[in-house]
């Protein structure tokens, strides 16, 4: 009687071992590539019960809701030469599991290459405006021509972009020292009040309370809320 309890339990013991290396379930938040000897060799995109080879394949998970990268601050250029501090981020999803599987492997590998490919983007874009247009009236265009790029150039990495903002961004350095209402800048706010105005609106929690009095500008933000 011993032995044949025995005999039983093990039976059940090697049954459901066998169970979880040959089956895997895939949720409802999740899409699957089950690979084989490293080679992707079938994607899984609907939830369930699915089966694999024990020991030759196993299973990659990636994840199919909305995801957001929060980027480092980095320096950028305007047109009329004004160095911005700009932290920025990023909502994307995975909307092909091979593609994604085969050129970046994992999120980490997603999060360095959209970086890349953003500030390539927000650094050309910045380039062909001035600071007056960044800050007021071409800021709505701008982000909106930086996301559609971005996702372009995203898509060949099985990546969608979503939404790209920008949380804040500053003047570097001796740049905090030069944006003032006094000198050729100065002039240049007179010229133009409305845009001064609106400017002004948007400037962050870090601007001069003096600015009309000919203080510096020590940052400024777009007026995006952080996430």
């Amino acid at each position: 009687m011993d032995r044949r309890w025995a005999i039983a339990i093990g039976t059940v013991v090697l049954l459901l071992a066998v169970w979880n290396l040959a089956f895997f379930t895939v949720p409802v938040w999740m899409q699957a590539i089950v690979v084989q000897l490293g080679e992707p060799v079938r994607t899984i995109r609907e939830p369930g019960l699915y089966f694999k080879i024990p020991f030759i394949q196993n299973v990659q998970y990636f994840d199919r809701r909305l995801l957001e990268y929060d980027a480092s601050p980095k320096e950028l250029l305007t047109r009329d030469k004004q160095q911005l501090v700009v932290d920025n981020y990023t909502r994307w999803k995975i909307v092909d599991p091979l593609k994604f599987f085969q050129a970046v492997r994992d999120e980490g590998g997603a999060q360095s290459r959209l970086d890349d490919i953003v500030y390539s983007n927000l650094r050309e874009n910045f380039g062909r405006q001035t600071l007056i247009e960044i800050v007021s009236t071409r800021r709505e265009p701008l982000m909106e021509e930086v996301t559609r790029k971005t996702d372009e150039k995203a898509r060949d990495y099985g990546i969608e972009v979503v939404e790209l903002r920008i949380k804040r961004a500053e003047l570097a350095g001796e740049n905090k020292q030069n944006v003032s209402t006094h000198g050729p800048r100065g002039k240049r706010w007179e010229k133009y009040p409305a845009e001064a105005t609106g400017s002004q609106k948007l400037l962050g929690s870090k601007r001069s309370p003096g600015l009309s009095q000919g203080h510096p500008v020590q940052g400024f933000g777009f007026g995006y809320p952080e996430r």
